[in-house]
């Protein structure tokens, strides 16, 4: 099998570049915050083993993907026609489209703006929940053929909040992961200091 390709390809205004590998049905994955393509290194020989075309894409502003300046250069509504535009560029009709982190957003947006282009979606480590909020933002509540989309939500079950101490809460991991009494009343800072050190 060959070794994974760098391209570029022009889509939605910007310069888009990807990494693929593999013949046979499309998977597009999408990296999260703060991170690229790279992400899927592992990934991409496996699946394109598995008899998949994978393309791992640079999302607007990461990479060596072009960086527009205005920040609504970056809503859901633009992040998402890059994917389609890059899929126009491909001469791919439909995909099956991956979302890590961030990337989820655009994984779960897709089919709700482009539901023609999208043949299923896997989220990795992002809640569906209500993407009513996210669509009604970039697309008025509709999607591209004017119906009103709500995906089923199911809150989650009331929790008990923690117990909370007395002492303002440190700007460190700490309070994030307890760890040991030692822990807990270490001045701020103090864990990822150590953490930082041991990498």
């Amino acid at each position: 099998m060959a070794e994974p390709a760098h391209r570029h390809v022009q889509t939605n205004g910007i310069k888009m570049h990807y990494v693929e590998q593999g013949t046979g049905p499309l998977i597009v994955l999408c990296h999260g915050w703060p991170e690229s393509w790279y992400s899927y290194r592992h990934q991409i020989p496996v699946l394109a083993g598995a008899g998949f075309r994978v393309v791992a894409p640079d999302q607007r502003g990461y990479g060596d993907t072009g960086c527009p300046q205005p920040v609504e250069a970056y809503s859901q509504k633009q992040i998402v026609a890059d994917i389609a535009g890059m899929l126009d560029a491909l001469g791919i009709r439909k995909c099956v489209i991956v979302g890590h982190d961030w990337g989820g957003m655009t994984a779960w947006n897709a089919p709700l703006m482009y539901p023609d282009r999208i043949e299923r979606v896997i989220g990795i480590n992002l809640v569906v929940g209500d993407l009513t909020g996210v669509v009604e933002d970039a697309e008025a509540g509709c999607d591209p053929l004017g119906r009103r989309r709500r995906l089923p939500h199911r809150p989650l079950p009331p929790q008990t909040p923690p117990a909370t101490s007395a002492r303002p809460v440190p700007r460190s991991a700490g309070p994030v992961l307890p760890g040991p009494p030692a822990a807990r009343s270490a001045p701020p800072g103090t864990w990822t200091r150590r953490w930082a050190t041991r990498r």
